[in-house]
């Protein structure tokens, strides 16, 4: 997932790169952006679905898991908020 994310980032730089120079490749690479988003999005979803089903993990590595996939979806959110600007 947080592979997903890295190459996300990586998107959102290239098209914001491209924008003033290229306004048309820049939008070829919005569209990857938010394939990507998709991506992670789904991933983040089916880890915590799996997390929730798990049922010998213990306690304190359930939350500690928890708070990752959160810090995960934290840089996600900031990413897409900082291209939207």
């Amino acid at each position: 997932m947080a592979k997903r994310v890295r190459e996300f980032a990586s998107a959102i730089q290239r098209c914001v790169n491209k924008i003033a120079k290229k306004p048309e490749e820049a939008l070829r690479v919005a569209d990857q952006v938010e394939r990507q988003k998709e991506r992670v999005d789904d991933l983040y979803e089916n880890a915590r679905q799996l997390l929730a089903e798990e049922t010998t993990v213990d306690v304190g590595v359930e939350i500690l898991t928890s708070h990752l996939f959160n810090a995960i979806e934290m840089v996600l959110t900031a990413a897409r908020t900082f291209a939207i600007r």
